[in-house]
């Protein structure tokens, strides 16, 4: 009787043992679930706050594009108006934005060109008006320059002597 004894208090510590360990499992296993259904309510509260501060987002955004329909149909309506006004007012096409748009790029051409014009004439600027003062002027300007020859010359002969 005393090894049926130690017989069943040997099973019952093996037993004990096998419920001790499943117990600690259990509980070390319980222990991550909780962690994980923490983390899980934490990243679904945050999911809940992004999308409440999406939906304000989307609500402004619904608001403006709301307000740009209705500036743009505005502005349709307004430039409709004003075509008909240009009509009634004798639209000519030659004052249009692209024709006036051109006529500015064929005026800087122009004003290019006639740069080095403008150049050459200034230096007539200098000229009188009428033509017997330009005469006297012009012959002034000779006789300078055959002073200036006979001063070269004789520069030129003492230079060689």
């Amino acid at each position: 009787a005393l090894a049926h004894f130690s017989m069943r208090d040997t099973s019952l510590q093996a037993q004990q043992e096998a419920w001790a360990w499943e117990e600690k499992e259990l509980q070390e296993a319980s222990e991550g679930w909780h962690l994980r259904l923490q983390k899980i309510r934490q990243v679904a509260e945050q999911a809940s706050r992004d999308q409440e501060e999406g939906e304000g987002r989307l609500r402004i955004l619904q608001g403006r594009a709301k307000l740009l329909k209705e500036k743009t149909r505005q502005y349709a309506i307004q430039a409709g108006n004003s075509k008909e006004m240009l009509k009634r007012a004798g639209d000519r096409p030659e004052l249009r934005h692209d024709a006036l748009v051109k006529r500015a790029e064929e005026y800087h051409q122009l004003v290019a060109e006639s740069a080095p014009l403008q150049v050459k004439l200034k230096s007539y600027q200098d000229l009188p008006p009428d033509k017997a003062s330009a005469m006297i002027e012009i012959e002034k300007m000779r006789q300078r320059v055959c002073v200036v020859q006979a001063e070269l010359e004789n520069v030129c002969a003492a230079a060689l002597e």
